[in-house]
């Protein structure tokens, strides 16, 4: 199934800090390949144009961000910020602040974003390879897909300690830009496989003789 909208947006650096206390933390803008499909909005590095046969192709995931329940809304942007921006809320996750190159852009996101946020669960969409996510967390993907998944404390204990590796008061992201980014990778792993569990693939049905 084609991307239902796909396209350069800024994000910007959740600023929460380590484990959400505030301290720390990456505020600055990136562009970023955004890509949505179905419910799930995900982002990469770059779009690069040589690929693929010349059609193009994005370059180098970065993270995913779940839509499904969210509330999008414009958000009114300060006179140092950038405009055109926006907002993906939803009560049990961190907020992901957007920002579109014009006005008419913006609108057309939010358009998309908020059809994606009522769609049904699509439990199929995490057939995708999750390995990427695993391994942030340190989780060997191998044992995950001999039957060993984790559990909810086990992601949590994981999520802790992968947080000491990008941790800002040791690496000030300002001056460590690198754990900065890793530090979003590893609340993007954290919110993604956190999903997965709650909300589990069905068992493969029977093959009828």
């Amino acid at each position: 199934m084609p991307p239902s909208m796909e396209g350069f947006l800024f994000k910007k650096g959740q600023g929460t800090g380590f484990l959400n206390t505030g301290i720390g933390g990456r505020r600055n803008w990136l562009q970023r390949w955004f890509v949505l499909e179905n419910e799930f909005l995900s982002y990469y590095e770059t779009f690069d144009q040589t690929l693929n046969n010349g059609n193009g192709a994005p370059v180098n995931k970065k993270g995913m961000v779940a839509i499904h329940n969210c509330e999008l809304n414009k958000f009114p942007s300060s006179k140092s910020e950038r405009k055109y921006c926006f907002v993906i809320e939803h009560p049990e996750r961190r907020p992901v602040y957007l920002c579109a190159q014009n006005e008419n852009m913006m609108f057309l996101w939010l358009e998309a974003l908020k059809k994606a946020s009522k769609l049904e669960f699509n439990t199929d969409a995490f057939k995708m390879d999750l390995d990427s996510y695993y391994e942030i967390l340190n989780f060997d993907p191998e044992k995950i897909k001999g039957g060993e998944s984790p559990s909810i404390k086990d992601i949590q204990k994981a999520y802790r300690k992968a947080c000491l590796k990008c941790h800002p008061d040791k690496f000030p992201h300002d001056k460590f830009p690198e754990k900065a980014e890793m530090f979003d990778q590893v609340q993007e792993a954290f919110e993604i496989l956190l999903r997965c569990v709650l909300h589990p693939l069905p068992p493969p049905k029977k093959k009828s003789v």
